[in-house]
């Protein structure tokens, strides 16, 4: 497929995704092959006091 589009695929990841590694490889897997895989991690950052003592 020289000229097939572009498809983008969009993995959010949580708390370091026990999922990651299969999800990654269904990415992979698919007959799809003109594709970017971009994985981002969505974990909400840790709240720390005012003082940012932790």
């Amino acid at each position: 497929m020289p000229n097939a589009p572009l498809a983008s695929v969009l993995l959010p990841v949580h708390d370091g995704g026990e999922w990651l590694v299969s999800a990654v490889a269904s990415v992979l897997a698919q007959s799809w092959r003109n594709l970017e895989l971009l994985v981002g991690d969505i974990t909400a950052p840790q709240r720390r006091s005012p003082s940012g003592a932790g």
